[in-house]
């Protein structure tokens, strides 16, 4: 799911999307070893809360939303790691306009680097524009 800016409603994301996203960033391969890095850090760290907080989901029985505030700040934490941290300001500013029409969302960006093989033309930065199915 990601936020259409043009109609402002949240909407399914077609598949491969993010990755081509991705790919338009034309990581260096440090890039993508920080990038691997940083998630396996955020989801040794994150882990616990997200257990805890599928718990209580569990047990409001869908009173909580999907994008509830603990989900809300684990995104943002994660987006001013990778954005702010990690990516250069042509990065992402490539990530703004490639992840049009939806907000260039950092956590599904981050699963598709770390999807990506280092032998990938895509991890590269060879690839295509991005929605191109990959």
């Amino acid at each position: 799911m990601g936020t259409d800016l043009e109609t402002r409603e949240r909407t399914h994301v077609p598949d491969g999307f993010w990755r081509g996203v991705a790919a338009q960033l034309r990581l260096t391969a440090e890039q993508r070893e920080d990038v691997r890095a940083m998630d396996a850090l955020y989801k040794a760290q994150i882990g616990g809360v997200m257990e805890e907080r599928a718990q209580l989901q569990a047990q409001l029985a869908g009173m909580a939303a999907d994008d509830s505030a603990a989900s809300f700040l684990s995104r943002g934490l994660l987006y001013a790691l990778v954005f702010e941290q990690l990516f250069t300001p042509l990065q992402m500013a490539r990530a703004a306009v490639y992840s049009w029409p939806f907000i260039a969302d950092a956590h599904h960006i981050v699963k598709a680097i770390c999807s990506l093989e280092p032998t990938q033309p895509e991890a590269a930065g060879l690839a295509g524009p991005a929605g191109g199915g990959s």
